[in-house]
């Protein structure tokens, strides 16, 4: 199935570029498929299920550029605002941790180019090299099912794909899907909050109550500047008290909307566009791990 209408109508004068979320398939193939192991009983099914992501990848896509991006080892910058970001997350799995590896040297026998950078996760990459490729006139497919990167769909230029369910996002299905404009996507996610984040919303507000408000005031700066007005009466109460914090949700919201700003975007260049199979390379790696 073509995905990409304007690279199928102009002729292939778009140039488009599939930035992968290789942290996030990296966790979803692993707890999507049933656990699988190799001769030597080491555990492969998140090498197995990722094999399948970039190939459909590049098999529907045919994109000029591609890179999969990680999240760097350690903490990001995002500590430096808020010290208890991610502090109750789970670590990984010891059957994922040793498949990381592989996983990277798999990308590198596709021939596809990978990047993480100390202090930065796969998210803050993404949206550094989407707002390059905007500039660029270079059409974007993001890769990925997080919803904290529909923020960056922009007509008809950025667009999501999730190829695990088959799942387009442009910015009518992301009004569709959560009641907002990707525009409003960062002040809809800071007023829920994320409990896998250890980010802390307004108390009570969940995603549709958030959407009504946005749909109502327009922004969460608006919000809290009518906050008086706001109802039911205790969402007014949660929302002047979680005002006064000093991380969420207002300075958690600006901080999402400008992170893509920080750091300095790598070159783009024939090094991101796919090259052909490293079959020896492949066959060692199969061999060696099977």
């Amino acid at each position: 199935m073509q995905l990409n209408p304007n690279k199928a109508s102009t002729m292939n004068q778009t140039r488009t570029f599939c930035l992968i979320d290789g942290s996030s398939y990296i966790y979803r193939a692993f707890y999507a498929i049933g656990r699988l192991t190799n001769s030597r009983g080491m555990p492969t099914q998140a090498i197995y299920g990722f094999n399948q992501m970039i190939l459909k990848v590049i098999r529907e896509q045919s994109p000029d550029y591609v890179c999969v991006v990680f999240d760097a080892p350690g903490p990001s910058f995002r500590h430096e605002i808020y010290q208890q970001y991610k502090a109750t997350r789970q670590k990984m799995p010891e059957d994922l941790v040793v498949q990381v590896p592989y996983i990277k040297e798999l990308v590198r026998c596709h021939g596809i180019p990978q990047l993480e950078r100390d202090g930065y996760e796969a998210d803050d990459l993404i949206a550094i090299l989407t707002d390059w490729c905007n500039a660029q006139s270079i059409e974007v497919a993001i890769v990925s099912g997080d919803k904290d990167l529909m923020q960056l769909v922009h007509d008809p230029q950025v667009w999501q794909w999730d190829p695990q369910k088959d799942k387009v996002f442009r910015e009518q299905q992301v009004r569709e899907r959560f009641g907002v404009t990707p525009g409003q996507m960062a002040d809809l996610l800071a007023l829920m909050g994320d409990s896998s984040d250890n980010i802390p919303g307004v108390k009570g507000v969940g995603e549709k109550t958030a959407a009504k408000l946005l749909q109502q005031w327009g922004s969460l700066d608006e919000i809290f500047h009518h906050v008086e007005e706001v109802s039911p009466l205790p969402y007014a109460k949660n929302c002047r008290n979680i005002a006064m914090k000093p991380i969420c949700p207002v300075s958690w919201s600006h901080f999402v909307r400008t992170c893509r700003s920080r750091g300095n975007c790598p070159t783009l260049s024939e090094t991101m566009c796919p090259s052909l199979i490293s079959c020896g390379s492949m066959r060692s790696l199969i061999s060696t791990r099977c």
